[in-house]
């Protein structure tokens, strides 16, 4: 039986087709919006449940890719934004929940070993030539997954979108306790090494640990309760580093979120009137000296 699906956001806005490595090598999104995520749930041979996850084109109804996780069942849970893809589920031998994550990249050998540099002189050198993706013709697919240990038990998730996609992503989960926990999208990566190398430090990757840590500022409730918590939906705003969060059960709590803090935003202490004063400076300095080289070239004719 079927227990969980999704499928991305047809109208999202992706701000980057890439991921660039450590080495200056870079991984290609697969953002095939007609892309569906199914999670069914079976009977294996030992008698225990299985959960396998299946990834279909619903254009063809191709199946891209599949996975079967064992002592496994629902319900699932899933977010699917861009090219990647969270899920939840429960884990019945160890008796937990459990996450886990796949990121979607175009298995394309020649392109992904590219520098970033190289793509751009080949776009303006070629621009001319243009490509068509179809999925009766579809590109060949690489995917990176991961799992993770969830401390807590969730009833709904769903992730964080900006206007522009520049924000960085944080997966909001629905606790049992009815409070509202978001999980940074760089602690679910399917990249995370055990033992980092000089190109991963360089990126930017955390160390793999099976455990999501649970930190008490992470929780977007606070010590509020939304009671009888069903949904949390959450909506972009004119200003990109700005989410608002709608989270509504029988309460209803809302808020503004700054995943990647307000970098477009001047801060409440910013000093208007230095400003002010530095720009009065500048204006009479370009005038006293604009006076000046006037004068000299006067006298310069003159001579």
């Amino acid at each position: 039986k079927i227990v969980g699906f999704g499928s991305p956001n047809y109208f999202q806005n992706i701000y980057s087709r890439t991921r660039v490595l450590g080495d200056r090598s870079a991984l290609y999104k697969y953002t095939n919006p007609n892309t569906l995520f199914v999670a069914a749930e079976s009977e294996g041979d030992s008698g225990s449940p299985k959960i396998t996850v299946y990834l279909l084109d619903t254009v063809t109804g191709k199946l891209l890719y599949s996975i079967t996780h064992k002592d496994a069942q629902g319900p699932v849970h899933v977010v699917f934004h861009e090219h990647w893809i969270v899920y939840k589920y429960w884990n019945t031998r160890a008796n937990r929940d459990e996450m886990s994550v796949m990121e979607l990249y175009e298995d394309e050998p020649l392109k992904n070993s590219m520098s970033v540099s190289s793509y751009l002189f080949d776009l303006v050198t070629k621009a001319n030539q243009t490509s068509t993706v179809s999925s009766y013709n579809p590109l060949n697919l690489r995917v990176l997954g991961q799992s993770y240990v969830l401390s807590t038990g969730l009833k709904t998730m769903t992730v964080t979108s900006s206007s522009l996609g520049m924000t960085a992503n944080q997966v909001l989960v629905g606790t049992l306790s009815d409070q509202v926990y978001a999980i940074d999208k760089k602690l679910l990566d399917p990249r995370r090494p055990v033992k980092p190398s000089a190109a991963d430090k360089e990126e930017g990757l955390i160390p793999y640990n099976e455990f999501l840590p649970i930190a008490p500022q992470k929780f977007v409730t606070h010590t509020h309760q939304v009671m009888g918590l069903k949904e949390i939906q959450c909506f972009p705003t004119r200003r990109e580093s700005s989410i608002l969060m709608l989270a509504h059960g029988i309460d209803v709590f809302f808020t503004r979120l700054m995943p990647s803090k307000s970098f477009d935003m001047l801060e409440d202490d910013f000093s208007y009137s230095l400003l002010v004063t530095t720009i009065l400076g500048l204006l009479i300095a370009a005038f006293v000296v604009n006076g000046k080289v006037k004068k000299d070239n006067v006298k310069r004719n003159w001579v």
